[in-house]
């Protein structure tokens, strides 16, 4: 066991029958970027789901099955980022994590770009202008208010008789 598991609030390891803990010992991705529109993506993973009764060969299946629908999902994000760049919340992640995306990753692609002699894509999140920024924080704002909202409202129904009211609307 790793020590720092010790610092994190943890809840103790489910004890009913059926229940229990994935064990995740890596999860790594490699990108291999074939051009400046295209990459090819790998996962390798370990992953112990603890469920000794299921035959490997099926969780095998549903490992590959998962990681398809996760690198599906990722490459069907990306897409849409380009496509709406204003309104998307992909879009709006990126520019809130601007040191991540232009401060770490942007400086990687244009080093690979300019290596291979590729000219460098636009990045439609960051190319925005005044009014775009401005409408995108409006929308931002607005969905950030909306979800603190729902968890409100959520928490207010954790009594049995509200459970239903929120449950309905």
């Amino acid at each position: 066991e790793e020590p720092i598991l010790n610092t994190l609030d943890i809840p103790p390891v489910p004890t009913k029958m059926g229940s229990g803990r994935m064990t995740i010992r890596t999860f790594q991705a490699m990108i291999h970027i074939e051009s400046p529109t295209l990459a090819t993506s790998k996962l390798v993973t370990n992953i112990d789901p603890n469920l000794p009764l299921i035959p490997q060969s099926l969780l095998d299946f549903l490992m590959k099955r998962l990681c398809g629908v996760l690198l599906s999902k990722l490459q069907s994000a990306a897409k849409k980022v380009s496509k709406d760049p204003v309104t998307n919340p992909h879009a709006l992640k990126m520019r809130e994590e601007r040191d991540f995306y232009e401060g770490w990753l942007l400086p990687k692609f244009q080093g690979v770009c300019k290596i291979r002699g590729w000219q460098m894509p636009p990045i439609s999140s960051f190319e925005l202008s005044e009014a775009q920024i401005d409408f995108a924080s409006a929308l931002a704002d607005k969905r950030k208010r909306k979800i603190e909202k729902q968890a409100i409202k959520l928490y207010h129904s954790m009594s049995d008789e509200n459970l239903d009211d929120y449950l309905n609307a």
